[in-house]
């Protein structure tokens, strides 16, 4: 009986914890992807402003 109950808790941790590494990692990607973006953009500008 608290067998089964522990492992059902930790199943719950361990599965909110992949949710919490899941989300963290689309959010670091989204801000990854954001400031390559500005990057590049940075760059053609600066490459306008030569020109």
């Amino acid at each position: 009986m608290f067998n089964d109950e522990h492992k059902i808790m930790h199943m719950d941790i361990l599965r909110h914890s992949f949710y919490n590494l899941f989300f963290l990692h689309f959010v670091f990607s989204q801000c990854n992807g954001l400031s390559t973006r500005v990057r590049q953009e940075t760059i053609l500008v600066v490459k306008d402003d030569k020109s």
